[in-house]
């Protein structure tokens, strides 16, 4: 902001001495002077107002910067919540056949990027292929990463989690930033 002030204040002298050079070499010195003044005067209002809208945008940008800022920290503070209330949830449940589409906890599907719909239950009964916690494998094959899971077979769709899917799709789709899930038709 001083380098745009400098500048300004730069220019303005610059035009005031070309300006008083004109009038000292006219025949016409008195009205000139009067001229002059008024330009003089026009000069620094208009600088003024030039870096006033300068403070004004630099502020505005600050203020978008922070409001900016407070809501990717709300975001992910809230994220971080409903993380944390998924985990404590999952530890709960743990051993209870209980599961959840793959897409409320943020998978996707890589080929495509669209929210994955299945149940672990369902997965698990395909050649389908998983990436999680830096392990890949065969969802057929999960007892070789995770030896104490227990999921048993299952095609069921719970209508109750198709439901979330479908009413917060959009939320989970921003969330996680993945595309629309495939979700069945008797789904939602």
């Amino acid at each position: 902001m001083m380098l745009l002030i400098k500048e300004v204040d730069k220019q303005v002298e610059n035009l005031n001495r070309e300006l008083e050079s004109f009038v000292e070499e006219s025949t016409l010195k008195d009205i000139l002077i009067q001229w002059t003044q008024t330009k003089r005067n026009r000069l620094c209002i208009l600088a003024e107002c030039l870096i006033m809208k300068a403070k004004v945008a630099v502020n505005n940008t600050k203020e978008e910067l922070r409001i900016q800022k407070l809501r990717v920290s709300e975001k992910t503070k809230h994220e971080k919540e409903i993380n944390d209330l998924a985990k404590d949830l999952a530890l709960q449940m743990k051993g209870k056949y209980l599961h959840r589409p793959d897409g409320i906890g943020g998978y996707r599907w890589t080929k495509s990027n669209k929210m994955a719909v299945d149940f672990c239950n369902y997965s698990i009964t395909t050649d389908y292929s998983y990436s999680s916690e830096g392990k890949t494998g065969k969802y057929k094959n999960y007892k070789e990463h995770y030896p104490d899971w227990d999921i048993p077979p299952n095609s069921d769709v719970s209508k109750y989690w198709m439901w979330v899917m479908c009413t917060y799709k959009e939320q989970l789709k921003e969330m996680y930033s993945t595309d629309d899930p495939d979700i069945p038709r008797t789904g939602g």
